[in-house]
């Protein structure tokens, strides 16, 4: 078993978060924001109704076991065969080894669903997606998210979908330590405290989609819907136009942790040389990984970036105490 950080290693990352943030005494007496802690359970109806899928590498096993925490938390029956697809990508072929199969037996991953992948691309995330969407009842509703995206809307987002047409559009916020570093995700520590800050990176300084759905039916005016790409989807009709009209609810977007920077590299290798649309998807991962001074011990976004980029909000420092006493 991983050893805790010592008390003095958390006192001071309290300290940073509270000069870093701006937290002041107000915030801890305000409910607490949706963002900034454990998510809320969704409806018994909505549940009825709800099915998963996600592609998940096996690179980031501490960051996984938070993923599949966060969204059983919300109700997602993973042990529920049928309820949930899981897309294992471990290009080893080796189904991330005995660490890996631990997290998800841990979070009672029912083996019937899980699939494996050798092999990463979007366009096959999105045959897998629209695969499974097929086997969703009519009547149920999917969430797709990708394993660094946490949809932490309010629950009454889902729900009160879920008594409608059944989509929950989000707008990405990213996630940064408070120190600006590549922090290592920790399982015991919580996602939404070691990374405080609120940014809007991807769109404003990456030129990148920051809108997706959240939830979305299987069938909707009678059509079954299907992904065009991770972020959006095909209806039937002259629908599109509507549906873009949606207000946008909060994702956070756990992008920038300590395997950012690898993983980004792997992911641009994949798309650089295809076709334009892809090499567009090259060029976007170009300007993140400029983003990152990976010669910082750790590394750590730029100083350019830190100017650049706007920033909502900040999550509350994290109570230190609460970890060291665990």
């Amino acid at each position: 078993m991983r050893a805790m950080p010592g008390p003095l290693t958390f006192l001071v990352l309290a300290v940073a978060l509270s000069r870093s943030v701006g937290a002041d005494s107000k915030t801890s007496l305000k409910k607490p924001r949706p963002e900034c802690g454990p998510p809320a359970r969704l409806a018994p109806a909505t549940l009825e109704r709800l099915y998963f899928f996600a592609y998940v590498s096996t690179g980031d096993p501490a960051l996984v076991a938070q993923f599949l925490s966060f969204y059983a938390t919300r109700g997602v029956a993973f042990g529920e065969r049928g309820r949930a697809r899981l897309v294992i990508h471990d290009a080893s072929h080796k189904f991330g080894g005995a660490a890996f199969m631990r997290v998800l037996l841990d979070h009672n991953v029912s083996s019937a669903n899980v699939r494996a992948a050798s092999l990463y691309s979007s366009a096959r995330k999105v045959a897998a997606v629209n695969a499974f969407l097929l086997e969703v009842p009519s009547d149920g509703l999917l969430m797709y998210p990708d394993v660094d995206e946490f949809f932490d809307a309010p629950a009454e987002a889902f729900d009160s979908a879920a008594e409608g047409d059944g989509f929950v559009r989000g707008r990405f916020f990213d996630r940064v330590a408070a120190d600006w570093s590549l922090a290592a995700v920790a399982r015991d520590v919580p996602v939404w405290d070691a990374f405080p800050r609120r940014c809007l990176a991807t769109g404003a300084l990456f030129n990148g989609n920051t809108k997706k759905w959240m939830l979305v039916p299987a069938v909707f005016r009678g059509a079954r819907v299907a992904y065009k790409n991770s972020h959006t989807v095909k209806v039937a009709g002259n629908a599109s136009d509507w549906l873009e009209g949606r207000p946008k609810a909060h994702i956070s977007h756990y992008r920038f942790d300590a395997r950012a920077y690898d993983g980004l590299k792997s992911k641009r290798a994949v798309y650089a040389g295809n076709d334009t649309d892809l090499n567009w998807a090259a060029r976007f991962y170009d300007r993140v990984l400029d983003s990152i001074d990976a010669s910082a011990s750790p590394p750590r976004l730029t100083a350019a970036f830190q100017k650049k980029v706007q920033c909502r909000a900040a999550c509350p420092a994290i109570d230190a105490l609460k970890y060291i006493s665990q």
